[in-house]
């Protein structure tokens, strides 16, 4: 068996595309206690998570933490769980769904018909040197059937299933699924519908047509797995890989854990593809200003009350270390708040989800909560703009424990306010990240020129 894995059943003169790897942390297949075990296992023996000794850290792993929490991590998921499945993993499939049809009906689009103009002779009394509006081959940017700003396909028309017992889709504006304008076509002129292959699907792309630019979904933890995902990426002929870990602010828990995952599997491959990796995007433009607008929207339907930032914790000693993460996570606040013109005693941050007995990152959420409860701020809403989709810490740790906690406490309004998900300005900003960082890329779609690269391959004794 080979050391290294070559593409499979590569043929010279195979087109050449753009990938994007999408990742998030991971969930457990089912809420049951032996999924989640094999879930904790995983994440929690990842040295970039706990950077205790193994040597030490194997037996309190599994001769303690691993015997008593996944009964009671399995009663909290059990909390949060849907019809359709884990949250997390439901948005953050819809989003790579979404993600993948906005790059492939505006930024493929868009380089194809501008290498088309520039080749287009005028027509009789157009200006030299300016494309042909007449011309057949950018027919296409004119009229009705123009690939531009268009609608973002509905939930139920990219085939995923809406879950009704969501806070998030519950009419909250942030998550209303009207028509946004992201680049994704509703309908093409040809066939009536969008029809994207699912990204997280496990199905390669073995006798059918890949999207131009694919996109796959990877969790670091748990499946789809980092591997699966690379691989089909490989099997769709992509060369130059774009890494996106959907954590705005970088952490060496979340973020670098990534990396490690990516580098892990490409070293066994033969022909490694041009990697870019997104580190993050704490202070982009796109998600300051989509975090705010799903903050406003909130306060239009609900009202205005104090706003808390809270992010997940990390332990005090890693920031000691160098890692930026609380940097970025106060940078970020501060520019939303920035955004929604708010002055310094109308919002606050804290830290939630920390665990054992050292000191994390403060102030944490949670005691926050209580003492506001006692007078201070008896009326809360609640954002965590450092997760991408919902999932436990924020449905069953803020929305459901921590809002029982600050009510039971003296509090008398409290609201939390979701995650971006797979909102039309959640796949914009990400588009946005993708064209920004995929600069100078261009897919290899001249079928001609493939055909001759192929046949000049065979004559020098190629297989295939």
């Amino acid at each position: 068996m080979p050391r290294y894995l070559g593409p499979p059943d590569y043929a010279h003169g195979s087109t050449s595309r753009c990938g994007v790897l999408l990742v998030n942390l991971g969930t457990p297949d089912n809420p049951n206690p032996g999924a989640v075990r094999k879930f904790l296992a995983e994440f929690l023996w990842d040295p970039r998570v706990i950077e205790t000794p193994r040597w030490l850290w194997w037996p309190i792993l599994h001769g303690v933490i691993l015997r008593i929490r996944p009964s009671r991590s399995s009663h909290a998921y059990k909390q949060i769980w849907t019809p359709a499945g884990s949250p997390l993993m439901r948005h953050s499939r819809e989003l790579a769904h979404r993600l993948q049809a906005a790059l492939n009906f505006s930024f493929e689009d868009t380089q194809r018909i501008t290498r088309e103009a520039l080749d287009v002779q005028p027509g009789p009394g157009h200006p030299p040197g300016q494309p042909d509006p007449g011309h057949p081959s950018i027919a296409s940017t004119t009229g009705p059937a123009a690939v531009t700003s268009v609608d973002v396909p509905d939930s139920d028309q990219a085939g995923l299933p809406l879950d009704p017992g969501h806070p998030s889709d519950l009419g909250h504006p942030s998550s209303d699924r009207t028509a946004g304008s992201v680049g994704v076509p509703a309908s093409t002129p040809d066939s009536g519908s969008v029809d994207v292959p699912d990204p997280s699907s496990s199905k390669q792309w073995m006798g059918v047509q890949p999207p131009v630019i694919p996109v796959e979904l990877a969790m670091t933890y748990g499946s789809p797995s980092v591997p699966n995902a690379l691989r089909r990426l490989q099997a769709a002929g992509v060369r130059r890989l774009l890494v996106l870990p959907l954590y705005p602010q970088y952490s060496g828990t979340t973020t670098a854990s990534v990396f490690d995952r990516v580098t892990s599997e490409l070293r066994t491959w033969r022909w490694l593809p041009e990697v870019r990796f997104i580190n993050d995007y704490h202070d982009d433009p796109a998600y300051i200003a989509a975090v705010a607008a799903s903050v406003s929207a909130h306060w239009q339907r609900h009202g205005r009350r104090h706003l808390l930032f809270s992010f997940h914790s990390t332990p005090k000693r890693y920031l000691l270390a160098g890692d930026p993460y609380q940097c970025q996570c106060l940078k970020t606040a501060r520019l939303v708040t920035e955004k929604l013109r708010l002055a310094p005693g109308d919002w606050s941050i804290s830290f939630q989800s920390r665990v054992g007995r050292e000191e994390w990152l403060r102030p944490y959420t949670d005691e926050l909560l209580r003492e506001y409860a006692t007078g201070m701020q008896l009326h809360l809403d609640v954002v965590c703009p450092g997760f991408s989709a919902d999932n436990l810490e924020t449905l069953e740790e803020i929305e459901i424990r921590n809002r029982e906690l600050f009510l039971a406490g003296g509090g008398r309004t409290y609201h939390y306010i979701p995650a971006l998900n797979a909102t039309a300005s959640h796949v914009d900003l990400l588009a946005q990240l993708v064209r920004r960082h995929s600069q100078g890329w261009i897919n290899s779609t001249d079928a001609s020129g493939n055909a001759e690269s192929r046949e000049r391959a065979l004559r020098a004794g190629a297989a295939r």
